[in-house]
């Protein structure tokens, strides 16, 4: 006969699950695949991470609008989780940063593989910077170097960010009769061999976070913004009217637009606060 755990115990472990499940961080963790990767560059990085905590604090900040959204992206597409950590390496997840090479948005697109992944650019929308279509446009990318590269992700994620061909050269020269080179022994630009270790020290401080000396901010998983769609031009004040959320707030939200006015035939969806988007929804009923 199977003996059943007395209640309590059941009751405990189910509270304790219903709490596992209610953290981001954890939702983020069971879906980790790099957890056995150890390098001594990705400890250089754990080092300069730990004497920077700040970076990773205001990047965990300025995240939390966003998480939600971009591991479900992920989780549609069978992704890594580690991936969601890609936006700190990029841009500290700060929509609006521009880099000299003309990236822009927290995926860093430059125009080029923008244009090949559907985004797009004008001077009233700029796609790079909208958060949601960004990050599609990210995960169809990283999918598509992760088949180029016949399942290594390390190389496909070093694509990300110096190009699949100079990965491809740099394989070619590390190339001999006996052995397939790994990423480790590629001769790559300086910024891209801190890449990949900067992404997988990231995942290691989030995987374990006391074991590194840092205490994630607690995240629930859940939506704090929810997309809601508008058929007509709106601007931010009357938006903001609306909703009651400031207009900067909603600008923060909606990098993705360039003006103070929201044209739907460049892109009619919006990122809002959750109650705000309900009562958005609301009023366009009594239009």
């Amino acid at each position: 006969m199977i003996r059943r755990p007395p209640r309590s115990t059941l009751s405990s472990s189910s509270a304790a699950s219903d709490v596992y499940k209610r953290q981001v961080w954890n939702r983020m963790r069971s879906g980790f695949c790099f957890r056995n990767i150890n390098s001594s560059r990705i400890s250089q990085e754990l080092k300069w991470m730990k004497k920077n905590k700040d970076f990773v604090y205001r990047s965990i900040d300025r995240s939390k609008p966003y998480l939600f959204h971009i591991l479900s992206y992920l989780e549609e597409k069978n992704l890594p989780h580690e991936l969601a950590l890609l936006p700190m390496v990029e841009s500290g997840f700060q929509p609006f940063a521009y880099s000299a090479s003309r990236a822009a948005g927290i995926w860093q697109f430059i125009p080029p593989t923008a244009r090949e992944y559907g985004l797009k650019m004008n001077w009233l929308y700029d796609g790079r910077r909208d958060v949601l279509e960004s990050t599609k446009a990210a995960t169809y990318f990283l999918s598509d170097m992760h088949r180029h590269f016949k399942g290594n992700w390390l190389l496909a994620i070093a694509s990300y960010n110096t190009g699949a061909g100079n990965v491809g050269k740099a394989i070619d020269r590390a190339n001999n009769l006996f052995t397939k080179p790994s990423y480790w022994d590629l001769n790559l630009p300086r910024e891209t061999e801190l890449y990949v270790p900067r992404l997988l020290a990231l995942s290691k401080i989030i995987a374990n976070p006391s074991r590194y000396g840092f205490k994630l901010p607690p995240i629930s998983n859940e939506k704090f913004t929810s997309a809601v769609n508008f058929r007509d031009p709106i601007d931010f004040k009357t938006l903001s009217i609306i909703t009651g959320i400031s207009q900067n707030e909603l600008a923060k939200l909606n990098p993705g637009y360039s003006t103070w006015i929201l044209d739907p035939s460049q892109q009619n969806k919006l990122l809002l606060p959750v109650k705000a988007a309900k009562v958005f929804n609301l009023s366009l009923i009594h239009i």
